[in-house]
């Protein structure tokens, strides 16, 4: 997938990688999102991103690309301090 997103889109900017992870019996699927130099948009792309049978190829998988418009969305956390 990797290689599709840059043969089409050369000028980007990753984001984030390998995000809501949906895991089926024979492969899983997940996000990455980037955003084009020289726009506003965020994209996300669902892919493939693992098979879990030896004897499957990607075609098995039957799921295509999917491209979504995303919005960032800033989350708190706290740790311990040290």
């Amino acid at each position: 997938m990797k290689n599709f997103i840059k043969l089409f889109f050369v000028d980007k900017k990753d984001l984030a990688s390998y995000l809501d992870v949906d895991k089926r019996r024979w492969y899983e699927t997940a996000i990455d999102v980037f955003q084009l130099k020289g726009f506003d948009k965020i994209i996300g792309v669902r892919f493939v991103g693992d098979l879990f049978s030896e004897t499957m190829m990607w075609e098995d998988a039957d799921h295509y690309l999917k491209f979504f418009e995303m919005e960032e969305v800033k989350t708190v956390t706290y740790k311990i301090k040290r």
